[in-house]
């Protein structure tokens, strides 16, 4: 049973670095930095520079708003990426992603409401 959990938290690693991966990727392809990408979707500098660094992943969710909100399309960030035995590891990790988002999708779960910023300056 533990080696279950391990390498499923393995494959969660390799996808969260495929994530991350892509999102460097397509930040530098389209010219958006990382407080215009917070910017536009509604979240801080910091967490897209964690996202960026490696220290978290993006949820599912806020993937789909990257996407609304730049027009990427969601298997953009499961591009398989280094050798040929890379992307052969890398395609059955996508695969897999999709899986999981067409579960998370089929269950029901809902986009979470971003709070807008508050533009006002404290005293």
């Amino acid at each position: 049973m533990a080696a279950i959990g391990l390498e499923f938290a393995w494959y969660c690693l390799k996808l969260e670095n495929l994530v991350r991966h892509n999102l460097i990727r397509l930040m530098n392809e389209h010219g958006i930095g990382g407080s215009e990408l917070a910017r536009l979707i509604g979240v801080t500098h910091s967490d897209v520079s964690r996202w960026i660094h490696g220290k978290i992943c993006p949820r599912i969710p806020t993937l789909g708003i990257i996407c609304e909100k730049t027009g990427w399309k969601p298997h953009e960030f499961l591009r398989p990426i280094g050798d040929e035995e890379e992307q052969d590891e890398n395609s059955k990790q996508a695969e897999i992603a999709k899986s999981v988002a067409s579960t998370v999708e089929a269950a029901g779960f809902e986009r979470p409401k971003l709070k807008k910023k508050s533009t006002k300056k404290a005293n």
